[in-house]
C-alpha cells in the first residue's frame, strides 16, 4: 500500500528570522530563511515561488498551510497569517497555527537529549521588546522516551512531538520579573535570552543552561513538522477553517501601546 504523502507549506515570520519550508509529511523538500525582518512580506512570497519552481509544485498541491500563530512580532505574525489565510481560503485547504515557542522547544529537543546534563525543563523566551519577553515552559517526557526505546533520529514526527509536555501556555512578562516564573534549572532558548542576558537577576542566572549550537529563533522546518503531527492527531475532529483562526497576540501593536501610553518596563 502506497503511503499517503501530505504536502505542507510552512510559513514562519514571528521573529527576525523569517522563512518558508515545503515538506512531504515530516520530510523537508525545500527551505529558505532571511533575517531581514522588515522585508518578510516581500521575501516570503519570493521564497515560496522559488520553492514551487524548484519542486515543480503549485500552490494548490498542498494539503496543509501552516503558519506561526505567535507570539512574536505583531507585524511579522500578520505576514504569515494573512498569507496562510489567503491560500486556505482560495484553495479550500486546512490552515494550522503552531506556537512559535513550541517550535523553539521542538527544534532544539534532539540537542538537549544528546546533552549529558540531566535537565528536563525547557524555558523558551522570545523578545517582546520594551524590556519584556514572551515565554512558555516545557518538560521532556522521559517516561515516553524510555518506553519508545529508540534513538531520537529514528522517531516519527508524532513521536518527537510527544516527547514534549507543555507546562504553561505562552505569556508575556517583564524581564525583571523572570524570577517569578523561572524557578528550576532549565534549558533556556530564544532571542529573549540573547537580548536581555546581561539584565537577568542573580536569582535567575544559576538556573540557566544553554545548548551548544542551539537555535534561538523558531524555524519553518519545526513549524511544518509540528503542523504535520497536529494534522494527524486532529484531522477527524477539526476542519482548521481559515476564518476561525486567531493569531496569538499577547500584546497590542506598537502604535496601540504608544497611544495608550504603555512605556518601557524598567530593568
Amino acid at each position: 500500500m502506497t503511503e499517503n504523502k501530505i504536502k505542507i507549506l510552512a510559513i514562519e515570520t514571528s521573529t527576525n528570522l523569517g522563512g518558508i519550508s515545503i515538506l512531504e509529511n515530516d520530510k523537508v523538500l525545500f527551505t529558505k530563511n532571511s533575517r531581514e525582518q522588515k522585508s518578510h512580506s516581500e521575501l516570503v512570497h519570493q521564497f515560496i515561488e522559488e520553492g514551487l519552481v524548484q519542486l515543480n509544485f503549485k500552490l494548490s498541491d498542498f494539503q496543509i498551510y501552516a503558519v506561526s500563530e505567535g507570539p512574536g512580532s505583531f507585524t511579522g505574525i500578520r505576514v504569515a497569517v494573512n498569507t496562510g489565510k489567503t491560500y486556505s481560503y482560495v484553495y479550500k485547504k486546512p490552515l494550522i497555527g503552531i506556537s512559535s515557542l513550541h517550535c523553539l522547544a521542538f527544534q532544539n529537543l534532539e540537542k538537549i537529549l544528546n546533552s549529558p546534563k540531566p535537565i528536563s525543563n525547557i524555558f523558551c523566551m522570545i523578545n517582546a521588546y520594551k524590556n519584556m519577553v514572551y515565554y512558555a515552559k516545557f518538560k521532556i517526557n522521559s517516561e515516553f522516551l524510555i518506553k519508545l526505546n529508540k534513538p531520537f533520529n529514528a522517531l516519527t514526527a508524532a513521536e518527537k512531538a510527544s516527547c514534549l509536555i507543555e507546562e504553561s501556555e505562552p505569556q508575556v512578562i517583564p524581564v525583571k520579573d523572570l524570577h517569578l516564573v523561572l524557578s528550576n534549572p532549565s534549558w533556556v532558548i530564544g532571542d529573549g535570552y540573547i537580548t536581555y542576558e546581561k539584565y537577568f537577576s542573580d536569582a535567575v542566572r544559576p538556573l540557566i543552561q544553554r545548548i551548544i549550537d542551539g537555535e534561538d529563533y523558531p524555524t519553518s522546518i519545526g513549524l511544518g513538522q509540528l503542523a504535520y503531527d497536529h494534522y494527524l492527531n486532529h484531522k477527524n475532529s477539526s476542519t482548521f477553517e481559515w476564518n476561525s483562526f486567531t493569531p496569538l497576540y499577547l500584546r497590542a501593536s506598537e502604535a496601540e501601546e504608544n497611544k495608550k501610553g504603555i512605556l518601557y518596563s524598567p530593568l
